[in-house]
């Protein structure tokens, strides 16, 4: 897993064999299992 951090963005998400893309409004991380340190990260 990657995750992103963006505060702007232009263009197509697109999804690959490998990856689903998807945008998550840190209001929702919640809903999302995450790694405490993935979690933290994105919090900063």
């Amino acid at each position: 897993m990657k995750v992103f951090v963006c505060r702007s963005f232009s263009g197509t998400l697109r999804a690959t064999d490998e990856t689903k893309p998807e945008w998550v409004e840190i209001a929702f991380l919640e809903q999302y299992k995450l790694l405490p340190n993935v979690k933290e990260i994105v919090m900063r």
